[in-house]
């Protein structure tokens, strides 16, 4: 009796089963690498969150003051990904 048989019992489909539990073990860790890894940006406009939220603080700012139309202020705020999200504008 070789050392397979004694960890499979000769049967192929024990041998399929530990292949297939090893892809998804390893893939479960690629997962868990790459999200750990990945840069977590903002979902519209392809830049950090704070970075946009600063960027969104200074056209409040500058819309406040009157330094822009609101229609600058909008297309703005469309180009940094809060289409329809600003509590300014109704």
């Amino acid at each position: 009796m070789g050392w397979h048989e004694q960890f499979y019992g000769g049967n192929p489909i024990g041998m399929f089963v530990g292949f297939i539990f090893f892809i998804l073990l390893i893939g479960a860790v690629a997962f868990l690498v790459l999200t750990a890894l990945r840069d977590h940006r903002h979902p519209y406009s392809g830049t950090h969150g704070n970075e946009t939220d600063e960027a969104k603080a200074i056209l409040d700012r500058r819309f406040a003051q009157g330094e822009m139309t609101k229609e600058d202020y909008l297309d703005a705020l469309e180009v940094l990904g809060y289409e329809g999200k600003s509590r300014h504008t109704k």
